[in-house]
């Protein structure tokens, strides 16, 4: 992509697919997936200071920009293979939202708010690979001769026929994989032959910052539970928590991130909780904490 194009003015603009495909160098290299995740950060860090309304709009830009990046790929390589390569698709939830994918080979996914599935239309490859950001379900149809690979910015999830969770949103300090059935393997690309084998309810923890793993035993049908409306929460950062609650109900937090720090928490919210509910559980364990709502922000105050 040309590196002089502003990103800010895909996400505010309303131009069509072939207008970016005008400001596309065409080419595409290995990096493609890590330059599409250094893209949707930067277009989730931009959503976080605007409204609701205008996250979405992002999210419809960030669409086309990958259809400039799939329309590269495929000019490029068109006339090197005979064969019909697939069509990559991209599935986007947006703040608020919710949604379940069924992929080509019958696996279903079901991905939660401000998420994002690359997928193809067709798995014509010895393995079954997508691309993923967000927090997802994954129950993979049975295949052992073409493992399923679910590839996020900072892990990499192999699996032959299972059930699992994902959390990989760009802005919380740690990723995590929650194996519910099955085995899965799961490795860190940064971490060059570092890989781990889950059993049922085991969780994996990645923190990319100081490339920290560690392993927790939790009950994995809790974690999933997110589909039915509940959050819960192993040993999460209060980043993280206020993070999920910005998803969920559209909002955005100010609060002192350094007075947030080193604080861990384990609990759940149920699907009848408001905002309001859901931050009165949040002060009552932080002791001397309160929060004030002003429209779609929510100031939170630590003493």
């Amino acid at each position: 992509m040309n590196k002089n194009v502003d990103i800010r003015d895909f996400v505010e603009s309303e131009g069509t697919v072939e207008s970016l495909w005008q400001l596309s160098e065409g080419t595409a290299s290995g990096k493609t997936f890590e330059d599409l995740m250094s893209l949707n950060r930067k277009i989730d860090a931009i959503q976080r200071r605007r409204s609701v309304r205008n996250r979405i709009i992002g999210v419809f830009s960030a669409v086309a920009v990958l259809a400039g990046v799939v329309v590269a790929t495929y000019s490029l390589t068109k006339d090197v293979y005979n064969k019909s390569l697939p069509v990559y698709i991209q599935k986007v939830t947006a703040y608020g939202d919710t949604a379940s994918v069924r992929l080509p080979d019958g696996t279903l996914v079901a991905m939660n708010a401000g998420s994002s599935l690359i997928y193809p239309d067709k798995f014509a490859d010895d393995t079954r690979t997508v691309f993923f950001t967000g927090e997802g379900n994954f129950s993979v149809a049975k295949d052992p001769d073409h493992p399923f690979i679910v590839k996020t910015a900072w892990m990499d999830v192999k699996a032959l026929g299972t059930r699992f969770c994902i959390q990989s949103y760009s802005e919380e300090r740690t990723v995590r994989t929650t194996l519910e059935e099955g085995r899965v393997q799961v490795a860190f690309p940064s971490l060059k032959e570092k890989s781990f084998i889950l059993d049922p309810d085991t969780q994996i923890a990645f923190t990319p910052s100081d490339s920290t793993i560690a392993l927790f035993h939790v009950n994995a049908e809790k974690v999933a539970l997110w589909e039915q409306g509940y959050m819960v929460f192993n040993s999460a950062s209060f980043q993280e928590i206020v993070s999920r609650l910005e998803r969920k109900y559209g909002v955005s937090f100010v609060y002192d991130a350094a007075k947030a720090a080193g604080r861990a928490f384990n609990l759940r919210f149920t699907p009848e909780e408001t905002l309001s509910e859901s931050l009165d559980v949040l002060t009552w364990l932080v002791p001397h904490s309160r929060y004030r709502i002003s429209g779609n922000k929510v100031y939170y105050f630590f003493q």
